[in-house]
């Protein structure tokens, strides 16, 4: 017996036939993909300079720790001879590096000087990578700056990494721009 349209019963088979099953089709949609890769950029655009900003404040501590060291052997040079060294390689720490031809002491990172003249004998070092360094006036310097430390950036940008660590460091809101050497921002510690 056919079943026709119309009819009121339907046979038993035709009615509970299974309903043919998709096969599920692995995989992400488009959509998915982009809110995944979305997420992914959101979270990269926040963390990336928080990264640079810690690493820089990592290579500043760096420079600290070696400019202090370096300038209290110097402090001790001055108390046996009577003068500031006039170069490194006097000093009891040996930093390394590769002289050059200015007097600087070169690294693959950056560079350490040794300054006497008009603005007060003083040593620093700065950091190429993350263009930051620090400096200290030595204590016995004929100079207004004696026994201050300075953190500088290296960048005209005010929202350089290095600006900000610096910046943080010293809770100063107005630095000092200099021009000479390719112009750099100092922040004076209190």
């Amino acid at each position: 017996m056919k079943w026709q349209r119309g009819q009121n019963k339907m046979p038993f088979a035709v009615a509970y036939r299974p309903a043919r099953r998709r096969k599920m089709k692995k995989g992400f949609t488009l959509i998915e993909l982009l809110v995944v890769v979305l997420i992914i950029g959101i979270l990269s655009a926040v963390a990336l300079p928080q990264y640079t900003k810690a690493i820089t404040k990592t290579r500043l501590a760096n420079l600290k720790a070696l400019v202090r060291s370096v300038a209290q052997s110097a402090e001790v040079y001055y108390m046996a001879n009577g003068k500031y060294p006039s170069s490194l390689d006097e000093l009891d720490v040996k930093v390394g590096g590769e002289l050059l031809a200015s007097g600087q002491y070169g690294f693959d990172w950056g560079m350490c000087f040794l300054y006497e003249g008009q603005y007060g004998n003083r040593m620093g070092c700065r950091n190429n990578k993350s263009k930051v360094g620090y400096m200290v006036y030595f204590e016995k310097t004929n100079h207004s700056k004696k026994g201050q430390a300075v953190c500088f950036s290296m960048s005209p940008d005010t929202n350089a990494a290095a600006y900000y660590v610096c910046k943080a460091e010293t809770n100063n809101a107005t630095p000092s721009w200099h021009e000479d050497s390719g112009g750099y921002y100092i922040f004076t510690y209190p």
